[in-house]
């Protein structure tokens, strides 16, 4: 469990890829852990209490790699409702 702790904790600062290469792992195996924690957080998710949110499609890199982002515009601290990769999603 610290393994995978350092791994969660590695992967909210930088890729997976370099994530992987740091701890000498493969990222196949990274994604099943971070699958794991991130499904588990997603189960005890509440949004009863959303009132308002915003996104916004930004390019995570130079480039064409995307990100969408969801932000709870009422909250100041831990904004972020939900992120994923790509954009266009929304049309």
């Amino acid at each position: 469990m610290l393994f995978e702790q350092v791994v969660m904790s590695l992967v909210r600062e930088m890729s997976v890829a370099a994530t992987a290469r740091l701890v000498g792992e493969q990222d196949k195996r990274l994604w099943h852990i971070i699958q794991y924690y991130v499904g588990k957080a997603l189960v005890s998710l509440d949004l009863s209490e959303l009132e308002a949110f915003g996104f916004d499609e930004t390019a995570a890199k130079r480039g064409h790699n995307y990100v969408t982002v969801f932000v709870d515009m009422k909250r100041s601290a831990q904004s972020v409702v939900f992120a994923t990769r790509g954009k266009g999603y929304l049309c």
